[in-house]
């Protein structure tokens, strides 16, 4: 319990002074970083309710700014719910919705609230000399709740001669968020260097850094680059949403036999299983998910990644260090000496971690990996021009599965309509026969995009014992392509097409992902 003035000697006026003075708070709230511990000790809903801002944590004590540290109320149920000492730390009306702004996000802030704030920004920079009053820290907060509301993956800033764009990756797609007057990029990126603790003063040299987020009950990740061009810096932010990682097969659009088949491969004591795709085809995405099928109680799990995106539990996860010397081929070294049942390895990229990775799951180990390539059986091309023996591919080798991610279309909006013959030709329907198909229109709930969420369009290479037997006596690319269609093998192309006559896409969204 807090102590009351009544069970002290000292009378009450010095001792309101004594703790003003104590916990009054002088502190740049640009710079503060919030502590998500404290943050998800204290949701946004009981912070609003009593008022104060959790700004540290330890095993004993939490720290809170508060407007009215006297609040006996607000700071007994503070203490009882975190169960920890609460040290009350004066605020301003301001530093405490500026602590809120930082701690929880603008999480109530909709589009709406953007536009009114790049229209002040707009309004003031008309007088403004170097943009240093404008309301820049709000603005950012906002463009990055917004982005994040959108399910945006990527947030650039990027400088043009005349003005500032502001534009958010979407489903895959650019789409603009906002222009800004161009003497506000400075302080812009200002404001973003700060965030993310990187050199404000250096303009000339790329830059990394990373910024943590709560909005709402959600912990974001936030990876930033910066890169000078001639217009001024270009930045960069990656969303990192740690709700994307619970996701699994069957949200990613596996159909129910094919996931079971996966999971079958993955249940497997050793083998290679690789996931294949240009970038930005969601192969990590599907990694995760896959990895989350996997029992991590029983066994040893261990990854190599660049980075390591997503924190799993039960899982013991490894960056990889260029500079330290810590590659994929010295990791996966070291992981053998580690007892592990499974490793996933972030990417295939040179021989040494492709043979490494292969002698791995000789030896009894269950690899996963990634590789750019575009179909699965060019996977076992890119394989053999890695130097790899056909034999020791046609021994490890489990299954490749290779995908795209294709748009959906939105629920609320899609029309239906009846197919024509340039739609049945690059479907391959005959002539005579009459197809329903749908396409995107757009609305608010979309965006005006036509389009909402991704899902993935794949084809499962099993290595059948045909296969691997071919395989194991050379077999040429074109006959081995050949042979797996006989053994079952489903096409990229015709997954899709199956997904546009079901509804879910449109032949303009497959040709553009697939085709």
């Amino acid at each position: 319990m807090t102590p009351s003035a009544e069970s002290s000697p000292i009378p009450e006026t010095e001792i309101n002074g004594g703790i003003e003075a104590a916990n009054t708070l002088a502190f740049d709230a640009s710079h503060f970083l919030p502590d998500l511990e404290a943050a998800r000790l204290l949701p946004r809903r009981i912070a609003a309710r009593y008022q104060v801002a959790p700004l540290s944590l330890d095993e004993k004590t939490i720290r809170v700014g508060m407007c009215n540290t006297m609040d006996l109320e607000a700071l007994d149920y503070i203490e009882m719910v975190t169960r920890r000492t609460v040290v009350p730390v004066e605020v301003t009306s301001d530093q405490f919705r500026e602590l809120i702004q930082r701690i929880y996000g603008s999480s109530t802030a909709g589009p709406e609230e953007l536009s009114s704030t790049v229209a002040e920004v707009i309004s003031l920079a008309k007088d403004s000399t170097d943009g240093s009053e404008l309301p820049i820290i709000r603005l950012v907060d906002q463009i990055l709740a917004e982005a994040v509301r959108s399910s945006a993956t990527d947030i650039h800033i990027q400088p043009e001669e005349d003005e500032t764009v502001i534009r958010a990756r979407v489903d895959g797609m650019l789409r603009i968020l906002t222009l800004l007057p161009r003497k506000v990029h400075t302080s812009l990126t200002t404001r973003v260097k700060v965030m993310a603790d990187l050199d404000i003063s250096e303009r000339r040299m790329p830059q990394d850094g990373e910024i943590q987020l709560v909005l709402g009950d959600r912990k974001i990740d936030l990876r930033v680059s910066t890169v000078p061009t001639i217009f001024g810096e270009n930045i960069v932010l990656r969303i990192l949403d740690h709700s994307r990682v619970m996701l699994g097969l069957e949200d990613l659009g596996y159909r129910p036999d094919d996931k079971a088949e996966l999971e079958g491969l993955l249940q497997r004591p050793n083998g290679i299983i690789l996931v294949t795709g240009p970038t930005g085809s969601g192969k990590s995405t599907t990694l995760y998910a896959a990895m989350r099928s996997i029992d991590s109680a029983s066994l040893n799990i261990m990854t190599l990644e660049d980075p390591v995106e997503y924190q799993l539990k039960g899982i013991r996860q490894s960056q990889i260090s260029e500079k330290a010397g810590f590659t994929f081929a010295s990791g996966l070294r070291a992981f053998m000496r580690q007892d592990p049942d499974v490793i996933l390895v972030g990417e295939m990229r040179d021989q040494e971690t492709a043979e490494i990775a292969l002698r791995a799951a000789l030896t009894g180990h269950l690899v996963l990996s990634t590789l750019h390539t575009t179909s699965a059986v060019g996977s076992i091309a890119r394989l053999r021009d890695m130097g790899m023996k056909d034999f020791l591919l046609a021994g490890t080798l489990a299954g490749i599965l290779a995908q795209r991610l294709v748009r959906k279309i939105c629920k609320e909006c899609g029309e239906e309509f009846e197919a024509g013959m340039p739609e049945k030709k690059f479907l391959g329907i005959p002539e005579d026969r009459q197809v329903t198909l749908r396409r995107a229109k757009g609305c608010k709930s979309c965006r005006d995009s036509g389009y909402r969420g991704r899902f993935a369009v794949y084809e499962l290479l099993k290595i059948t014992p045909n296969l691997a037997h071919a395989l194991a006596h050379g077999i040429p690319q074109t006959e081995l392509e050949t042979m797996a269609l006989k053994e079952g093998l489903i096409p990229l192309r015709q997954m899709g097409v199956t997904r546009v006559l079901e509804g879910w896409t449109t032949i303009e969204e497959l040709a553009r992902a697939v085709v």
